[in-house]
């Protein structure tokens, strides 16, 4: 006699994560030595979930950033190793 009530199936789901919150960074000039004038916003800022949760790279995962490198004098421009790369474009 078979027990249908009883039959058994694999277990399927999914989880969902969602990040909230802002963060807030204040340096004060002690802090900041060596940054120029200009740059300082750049450090003193609101960031929200869309400036620290990076797009996921693996299946099953997630990044949230905890430590950021800010270069505010970097430019895009053509790379002096190879002037000549294929592709480049000025913008």
């Amino acid at each position: 006699y078979e027990k249908g009530y009883q039959q058994f199936d694999s277990v399927m789901s999914a989880v969902t994560t969602k990040v909230k919150g802002i963060a807030y960074t204040n340096f004060t000039d002690e802090e900041l030595v060596g940054v120029p004038q200009e740059a300082k916003h750049l450090y003193r800022r609101i960031w929200d979930e869309a400036d620290y949760v990076v797009p996921p790279q693996q299946t099953n995962a997630f990044f949230v950033t905890t430590n950021v490198i800010i270069t505010p004098n970097q430019s895009l421009g053509r790379c002096a190793e190879d002037p000549h790369i294929p592709g480049w474009r000025e913008c």
